[in-house]
This record gives C-alpha cells, sequence and structure tokens, in this order.
C-alpha cells in the first residue's frame, strides 16, 4: 500500500513537473513573474501534491516494519531533492522588488519576437529606487518629444521615414546616426507618426533603435523589453522587407539583425498606452476592426 501511494506521489511530481516545463516554453517570461513555488503554476501545484503523496506513503511504510525504512527513506529524499531542484530551476526565483528573497533578476530582458502581441502587457512592479529613475526618464523623454509633434518637426530634426503605416504602431521614421550611440531617452533613433487618416501624422510614441551586442540598458526597472527584427532589406533606407535570409536576396542594404535592439515606448503626452508604456502596439493606432483588410487590421483587437 505504502509503495503504491509513493508511486502515485512520484508519478504526479513527473506530470508537474512535465506541465511546468510546457507552460515555460508557451510563455517565457513567466519565470519572471513567478517564484520557485507558485501556486497559481498547476504544474507547481502537482509537484507539491506528488511530494505530499510520498510523504504521507513513507509515513504509512515507516509503520509497517523496520527492513523497508530505509529504501522509503531513500525513495522520498531523492524523489524530493529532484522535484524542488527541477521547478526551481525551470522557474527561477526572481526578485519583484518587493523585499522577497530570492535571485536577482536582470535589469532589461529580451524578447527574440517582433511586433506581433496585441493587448495589454502585464508589468512588473519597481522598487522606489526603480520608481524614481524611470519617472526622471520618462519626463526627459516626454519633454523632448514636444518640439516632434509633427512630421515637419521630424525632417527638420534629421529623421527620415523608413516604413509604411502598421495597425498599432504608425510609420517608423529613423535618425541613422542615433541607431549607433548609446541608449538616450531624449534621443530616440527612431519616431513613430500616425500618418493614417485619422492621426493626420501625429507623433505618437518613440522606438528606440540600439546597436549592441546585448539587450541595452535601457528604462530603470525590468519592463522595457527589448526585441529584435532580423534579415531587413533597406532600399534607399527604406525598408522593403524583412526576414531576408542573405543579403543576396536583398537589392540594397541588407541588416542581420543580431546587434539590434528595439523599444517601443509610448512616452507621447495625449497619447498614452492604456496596454502600457512599451507595449508593442497601441489601441490607438488600430484601425477601425471593420471594412479593414486583415493585413491592415489589428487582429486580435483587444480594448
Amino acid at each position: 500500500m505504502a509503495l503504491r501511494v509513493i508511486a502515485v506521489g512520484a508519478a504526479a511530481q513527473v506530470g508537474g513537473l512535465g506541465l511546468d516545463t510546457w507552460l515555460h516554453a508557451r510563455d517565457p517570461d513567466l519565470a519572471a513573474r513567478e517564484g520557485p513555488l507558485t501556486l497559481a503554476n498547476p504544474g507547481h501545484v502537482l509537484v507539491l501534491a506528488g511530494l505530499a503523496l510520498v510523504l504521507a506513503g513513507t509515513v504509512v511504510g515507516l509503520g509497517l516494519g523496520r527492513r523497508s525504512r530505509p529504501a522509503l527513506l531513500g525513495i522520498t529524499a531523492v524523489a524530493s531533492v529532484l522535484a524542488l531542484t527541477a521547478v526551481a530551476a525551470t522557474s527561477g526565483g526572481h526578485d519583484h522588488g518587493d523585499g522577497g528573497v530570492g535571485v536577482a533578476r536582470p535589469a532589461h530582458q529580451a524578447d527574440h519576437a517582433d511586433h506581433g502581441t496585441f493587448g495589454p502587457v502585464t508589468e512588473e512592479p519597481l522598487t522606489v529606487e526603480e520608481h524614481r529613475v524611470l519617472a526622471s526618464q520618462w519626463a526627459a523623454a516626454a519633454a523632448a518629444a514636444a518640439p516632434l509633434a509633427t512630421i515637419a518637426d521630424a525632417e527638420a530634426a534629421g529623421y527620415r521615414q523608413a516604413s509604411a503605416q502598421a495597425p498599432g504602431i504608425g510609420t517608423h521614421w529613423i535618425r541613422w546616426d542615433l541607431v549607433d550611440a548609446p541608449f538616450d531617452p531624449e534621443a530616440p533613433s527612431m519616431l513613430l507618426y500616425d500618418q493614417s487618416s485619422r492621426g493626420a501624422g501625429r507623433l505618437a510614441g518613440f522606438s528606440y533603435w540600439v546597436r549592441s551586442a546585448v539587450p541595452p540598458d535601457g528604462f530603470a526597472g525590468p519592463n522595457d523589453h527589448w526585441h529584435q527584427h532580423h534579415g531587413l532589406c533597406f532600399v534607399d533606407r527604406w525598408l522593403d522587407r524583412e526576414d531576408v535570409p542573405s543579403p543576396d536576396g536583398c537589392a540594397g542594404e541588407w541588416l542581420q539583425g543580431g546587434d539590434l535592439w528595439m523599444l517601443h515606448a509610448w512616452v507621447v503626452p495625449g497619447m498614452e498606452n492604456r496596454w502600457g508604456r512599451f507595449a508593442p502596439r497601441h489601441p490607438g493606432l488600430c484601425p477601425p476592426p471593420t471594412g479593414v483588410p486583415d493585413v491592415l487590421s489589428c487582429s486580435p483587437l483587444r480594448n
């Protein structure tokens, strides 16, 4: 009986570890939002339930006879250590700024995806110092946005349009000399303008594009998730295509993109993004959900 309970518990732990691994594969940022053992994660719950069964089986087994005790204790110890170690390794303890004990979080995390995220983006809590620094950086960026309100302002400041209007993003205007400069909240290498019929060319946000071997040390806190675009083909400084595998497929300038990091920041006063300060897309730049071809729509559109 005791061995059966222990076997069921061990199976539950294996199943929990498998579920936890699958959840982390679906959501790469999950580790940054949870501790080593989080009851909101069903994989962790299954591991803990399995551990409880193993311990219960051991307790029952200890009353059956002295001969079984060493084996039962050994099985319990090994199962417990392996389960807890595997969960902690998969999840990774992170300090969420609340004074809890955990592994120090990276200041800035990399996201190798593109602009495909639609809808609100959850932000992690900030420490008091991160709040202070971010507020200062954000205020400086917002002030820098004021003299860039129109496309004419962008052209006068040396920016040139490099892409067509994209749903939830707008158009990208680039100052190429700033791409190689260090991150500066007041000097983005890209500006995002709403050039739809509704936007009439108003500044919507900043897009920082920085050349670096690693994600730049950008805004304070863990919420500025930098992303990359690969295989970019620019023809006359206009983005013709991306995901071009080699220079042979580009009629202009080809950028592999492995050393280029991008971040959208919706810093423009009056254009605050309810989906998040660093959300990939802005619902105010999405066209009406009806009467628009799929390729031009924000889908799924979440308000």
